[in-house]
């Protein structure tokens, strides 16, 4: 379609809104005439939100007049719409002299005809509201409410038109609000909305003392923009303890003698947006409460007394004890001016300290009647004066007396608008448990009182769980299921037209079934399991996996862990050998545990051999690799009868099996690799029970040549036909070399030809060609040659700079590997040679080394340093230095360090006073043997860890006299020979019984216990008597009003 035209004035904001769609949502962009993209920063801001964006333009200018495209693209294609934007000087404003002015020269009916009508609506813009009535009536118009409803009917156009300068005659408008078009016939203009206001600074929190003035300030993105102010909740109006403050962009509330009732949560709201803050009321320190001490008397001070402070107090001293009751008398807490709109509930009340006291309620000193619009409520110590559906009638003086003491407040009423519907909040977003209840709540504002239909999607929802009030529309949803999911919208409507409010809900579900579990691998007593995370979190972030076995005689799962933190875990404590266990497992989020997976065949904790020693990669080309290895200390009570070579890519998790040997056999060729992958290795025994433990895993080992000192010669490897060279040149010369044709033509060959030289007469395929000249680039090729004449050339090198070669020289003892305690100073020097000055690399696990607060890199011509202050164990791995193409390895090892954390810390067993606790060792011994564990527990609701024990010698504790129902955090620390550890923490538990769930509400159960051991379960206890499942019934907080 064609551009649509936007007029602004100068020095306002010019807005552009644009709503997209596609699956998935598109980007924008935006582009002013055909080329030039617009970018985010100064006058220019682009933001969008979903399928809506918006640009805005700043302080308008004239040569921001032009064409505008909107882009919308995603991976399908894209799309665009353009408008026109005309920036119009601004025309001086009309004063109120000039008003009047038009207003008395305004033509009479008769001269209609002849005259250009005047645009009521453009006169009057400029003029407070407040003198619209006085205007009205100048021009002839007395109905000055129909006026009102006209204005409205034109904000409804306006919104439908917004961002567009449209001309739209008033006639139908005129003829609703029941004007005579004879007598008024005018054209009114609409004009491009203003932005949404925004919050350039938000709320902050705010901490005062009592009895002092709290300023919570913000500020809006428009001089203009009117907010609204609410505590918890409920609006607030300007009184004597309130006052409202707007200064520019500036918006202030200001709260006078705070007290602790006014520790609250407080929100300006600017209709699209909020910003909230929390006000905390302190008592001032030393100022409540008091000791004085007189030799031997002893006065408590109370400060300030409020009705809360009423209560026992007492003096001890030693055995000695004495007590008293303080009463509070003083003055209730004072009434508080209201200011609100007609057709509002609005409540008075005062808080006083006699419980049920009846109070004289006065309005302009005459005592108030009561009936179903104003009720009088009283809630033990806290009067209320309700006031419903109020009117100008209401207004006046409000007087509540109790005694001799009495509260004055003024109760101020502002006219409601004509008829209008208005939603209070924007789009919002709700999160939701599956089973768990939801309720959707949208307020508005409306006259008279609207009618809410609620829809998802497209769909009309049922009303039984709908309920509209006068100020706000709920729909509730009792357990909410996966398909409660989508977008929400609901529609508010009344005779004088619609609004819209949308909320989008997400149910959070457990999540689905893990994948891929398989054992990886058995020995005495463990096995080990792997598995992939679920394809769905279900809305929610996995917080752990549940991991349960089973012995294949018995139809008992039994939890082995519900807090396995990795994809892989191994399960200890199993029967050595005659039992076969099931494994499963299954995904934990906050909402709860998922389907699990179980494994597809039984396996039996073997005694199987223990790990073979001293396994390593002696021997590297791109062909494969060469192990080599030492028997197992353990064989598992038989002879070994072979061994299992496992290889594993560096890019993934499982072990897959590569070779197999015999038992005497203590080295392998692996040669099922790629060229240039990298790989870990590990070997495992097998004895005639089953295959045994792993051995740790090699370093991650590349299948390529080696480089050695001399990998830059030129040679010629193939057919000299068909060669290639490599080459290592010096600023002298060059070495060749080639390997002789597969035919020698007929006759023997018994010489070669180097063109670039001379003919050379012997059988060698080696020649160094000299006379260079420094910094030249060559080209070189090869003849052979007998006695019939010389052979074609073979393929030439690529060109080749006469230059000399790169070198790295290193100490023998670095080249041979290193070996330093952890928290020593480690030194990498390296000479290096070569020109021009070489570049130089040093890099450890595939990553650039960079200096840091440890690590420095000093690099000289022909040297370079690495040097390492305050190693760590974690320092440990291979250096390279590298320049060009040539690489020289360091291996270091930091021996020795405190132990890393224990791994799979669990608790389990739980009762009311004690629990078990279990780990396994950790992954780093630090170098150095485990000697003992230290364990500690803290209760939550404390920050002083307590120790339990510090010399346990095994991976298991069970911790005893725990306080019932009290919450507890425990963890663990290994210690060897050079300190105790980082610990393992486990999530906090609660010393109380398990229950037994999955049990029906307000039904009646029995139960009983039997034992079990490996020869199945015993005979059972004599069962409880019938119990009715409930929840316990606590405090009842209702109260009756009469």
């Amino acid at each position: 379609s064609e551009p649509q035209s936007i007029k602004v004035m100068e020095k306002t904001v010019a807005t552009f809104f644009a709503k997209v769609g596609g699956d998935p949502i598109p980007n924008v962009k935006w582009l002013k005439g055909k080329w030039r993209q617009l970018n985010q920063g100064g006058r220019i801001i682009i933001q969008q939100r979903g399928d809506e964006a918006k640009l805005e333009i700043k302080d308008a200018i004239k040569t921001d007049s032009g064409m505008y495209k909107c882009v919308a693209f995603n991976q399908h294609g894209e799309i665009e719409r353009s408008v026109n934007l005309q920036v119009e000087e601004r025309k001086k404003e009309v004063v109120e002299g000039d008003l009047r002015a038009k207003l008395k020269s305004t033509p009479t009916k008769k001269k209609e005809e002849e005259e250009q009508p005047i645009d009521i609506l453009e006169l009057l813009k400029n003029v407070d509201p407040k003198e619209y009535e006085k205007y009205a009536r100048m021009y002839g118009i007395t109905d000055f409410r129909g006026l009102l409803q006209a204005f409205e009917l034109l904000k409804q156009t306006q919104a439908e038109e917004s961002h567009r300068l449209v001309r739209y005659s008033m006639t139908a408008a005129l003829q609703k609000a029941g004007y005579n078009l004879d007598l008024f016939y005018q054209k009114f203009y609409l004009f491009l909305l203003e932005p949404p206001v925004e919050f350039t600074k938000p709320l902050e929190d705010q901490t005062v003392e009592e009895e002092a003035t709290a300023i919570l300030e913000c500020e809006v993105s428009r001089e203009n923009a009117k907010v609204k102010w609410f505590k918890n909740g409920e609006e607030i109006h300007k009184t004597k303890k309130y006052d409202i403050i707007s200064d520019g962009r500036i918006r202030k509330l200001i709260i006078r003698g705070c007290t602790l009732d006014d520790a609250k949560t407080y929100t300006c709201d600017a209709k699209d947006f909020k910003t909230s803050c929390f006000l905390n009321v302190e008592r001032e320190k030393g100022k409540k409460y008091d000791i004085i001490s007189k030799g031997a008397e002893h006065i408590l001070v109370v400060s300030k007394c409020v009705f809360d402070d009423e209560a026992e107090y007492a003096c001890e001293a030693k055995t000695a004890r004495t007590s008293g009751l303080l009463t509070v008398i003083g003055k209730h807490s004072p009434l508080e001016d209201i200011e609100t709109m007609e057709k509002k509930t609005v409540t008075f009340w005062c808080k006083v300290n006699r419980l049920n006291a009846t109070l004289k309620w006065t309005k302009n000193g005459e005592e108030i009647t009561f009936n179903k619009r104003v009720l009088y409520k009283i809630d033990k110590y806290k009067h209320s004066l309700i006031i419903k559906d109020c009117g100008f009638i209401d207004e006046g003086e409000y007087t509540v007396t109790a005694g001799q003491d009495k509260s004055v407040a003024e109760l101020l009423i502002t006219e409601a608008p004509a008829d209008f519907i208005e939603i209070k909040t924007g789009d919002q977003n709700l999160v939701v448990d599956v089973g768990k209840p939801l309720t959707m709540t949208v307020p508005y504002d409306a006259y008279p009182r609207a009618e809410a239909e609620w829809l998802k999607g497209e769909e009309s929802l049922p009303t039984a769980t709908v309920d509209t009030t006068t100020d706000c529309t709920t729909f509730k949803i009792y357990k909410a299921k996966k398909s409660d999911k989508g977008r929400y919208k609901v529609v508010l409507r009344n005779k004088h037209g619609q609004a819209e409010a949308f909320i989008n809900v997400e149910v959070i579900d457990v999540p689905g079934p893990v994948r891929n579990l398989e054992v990886t691998e058995t020995y005495d007593g463990e096995v080990g399991l792997a598995w992939q995370e679920p394809e769905s979190d279900g809305g929610s972030k996995i917080i752990g996996y549940v991991i349960e076995r089973r012995d294949i005689k018995r139809k008992t799962w039994v939890m082995v862990t519900d807090r396995a933190e990795n994809c892989e875990y191994t399960v200890t404590g199993l029967q050595k050998g005659g039992v076969e266990y099931l494994f499963r497992v299954s995904a934990r989020n906050r909402v709860g545990t998922g389907e699990p997976v179980e494994t597809e065949t039984p396996v039996e904790a073997k005694n199987v051999p223990g790990p073979p020693q001293n396994v390593e990669v002696t021997d590297v080309n791109r062909f494969g690799a060469t192990l080599t290895w030492e028997p197992p200390e353990y064989d598992g009570g038989s002879p070994v009868t072979g061994y299992v070579i496992e290889l594993r890519n560096r890019g993934s998790i499982k072990w897959e099996p590569a070779m197999t040997t015999g038992a005497d056999e203590l080295s392998a060729v692996l040669t099922d690799v790629v060229e240039n992958e990298e790989y870990f290795f590990r070997v495992r025994a097998q004895n005639m029970v089953g295959v045994g433990k792993p051995s740790p895993a090699t370093r991650a080992v590349k299948i390529m040549d080696p480089i050695s000192k001399y990998a830059c010669t030129l040679i010629v490897i193939a057919l000299c036909e068909t060669g290639t060279f490599w080459p290592n040149p010096t600023s002298k010369g060059i070495f060749l070399t080639w390997e002789p044709p597969k035919y020698d033509g007929g006759a023997r060959i018994k010489g070669y030809l180097v063109e670039k030289s001379q003919r050379i007469s012997f059988q060698l395929t080696v020649m160094e060609v000299t006379k260079l000249k420094e910094g030249e680039w060559y080209a070189y090729r090869v003849k052979a040659l007998n006695r019939i004449g010389a052979s074609k050339p073979s393929k030439p090198t690529d060109d080749i700079q006469a230059i000399d070669a790169k070198e790295i020289f290193l100490d023998v003892k670095l080249l041979a590997g290193l070996t330093v305690k952890a928290g020593t100073k480690i030194e990498l020097p390296a000479k290096v040679t070569g020109k021009p000055e070489p570049q130089i690399t040093w890099t450890k696990a595939d990553k650039i080394l960079r200096p840091d607060d440890r690590i420095t890199i000093e690099t000289k011509p022909n040297h370079s340093t690495v040097t390492i202050t305050d190693s760590k164990r974690s320092d440990s791995g291979t250096y390279i230095i590298e320049l060009c193409k040539q690489k020289v390895n360091i291996h270091i090892l930091c021996s020795t360090d405190k132990p890393g954390p224990p791994a799979a810390f669990d608790v389990s067993e739980i009762t009311n006073e004690s629990c078990l606790l279990t780990w396994n060792p950790p992954r780093d011994d630090g170098g150095s043997k485990i000697t003992n564990y230290v364990l500690e527990k803290r209760a939550t609701d404390s920050e002083i860890w307590h120790k339990l024990s510090s010399t346990i010698k095994d991976t298991k504790f069970r911790a005893t006299n725990l306080t019932p129902h009290k919450e507890y955090v425990f963890r663990v620390s290994a210690e060897n020979m050079y300190g105790v550890g980082e610990p393992a923490q486990c999530n906090p538990i609660i010393a109380k019984y398990s229950f037994v769930k999955g049990l029906t509400n307000k039904k009646k159960y029995k139960f009983r216990v039997l034992a079990e051991n490996l020869a199945g379960p015993g005979k059972p206890s004599k069962e409880t008597e019938p119990i009715l499942v409930k929840d316990p019934i606590g405090i009842i907080n209702t109260f009756l009003m009469f």
